[in-house]
């Protein structure tokens, strides 16, 4: 029997890098998201997901046009989070659900249309278990390390955690929280297709040469 998540895979698993920033004002230190993203995408970023949550609608519209305008100049594929319509409007390549609006993943694509990429965030096997049944693309499994972006008091999956979830599930799994370039190899080693990243490369003095050393970590440990 092929599992929904297999499918997404055999489907998307050509347009999927292994790594995808995830990426916000916040974590840029003060600096121009745009500019930020720019220098990412120049060290080899090739999938970005425009995450802000504490902006009114009207000016998160304008900031993801200016997003969208520094990927497509590029080339690179954008995901918007949660803001289906955002992500239409833009005309953004997917949506990022969070852990508790997975089961809006098959409306999503019907809105986005039957090309789009849907991903999702997950925290358990539960979570996992209900991404994989609405068919998503990928899923972000976190937190695996202490998170570099934020203060986090809650239980971390760790590389075993990560390795038990990438082993019940069909759908490719990113590795995101704490992962730096010298866990990257861990985490590939654990089944992860990929990791995702914020301060890391955001926040990294030169975010070109930040990325350049996430995928050279990457290549490495292949």
């Amino acid at each position: 029997m092929i599992r929904a998540c297999d499918q997404a895979m055999t489907r998307q698993d050509d347009l999927l890098p292994p790594l995808y920033l995830i990426a916000d004002r916040a974590t840029c230190k003060g600096r121009s998201l745009p500019v930020v993203l720019h220098e990412a995408i120049r060290g080899g970023v090739s999938l970005i997901q425009f995450r802000e949550k504490q902006m009114d609608r009207g000016d998160h519209l304008k900031l993801a046009v200016q997003v969208r305008a520094v990927t497509s100049d590029s080339g690179i594929r954008l995901m918007i989070n949660s803001d289906v319509e955002a992500a239409r409007s833009v005309g953004a390549e997917g949506v990022h659900l969070p852990a508790d609006r997975i089961r809006e993943a098959s409306a999503a694509r019907d809105r986005l249309g039957s090309g789009a990429l849907v991903g999702a965030s997950v925290h358990s096997a539960a979570e996992l278990a209900i991404a994989e049944a609405c068919n998503v693309d990928f899923v972000v499994f976190s937190p695996v390390f202490q998170p570099g972006s934020k203060s986090f008091d809650g239980e971390l999956s760790g590389i075993e955690g990560l390795r038990e979830a990438v082993g019940i599930t069909g759908c490719p799994v990113y590795a995101l929280g704490g992962v730096t370039p010298e866990r990257t190899a861990t985490c590939r080693e654990a089944g992860a297709f990929g990791v995702a990243a914020m301060s890391g490369i955001l926040a990294a003095e030169e975010p070109a040469l930040a990325a350049e050393r996430y995928l050279e970590a990457w290549e490495k440990a292949g």
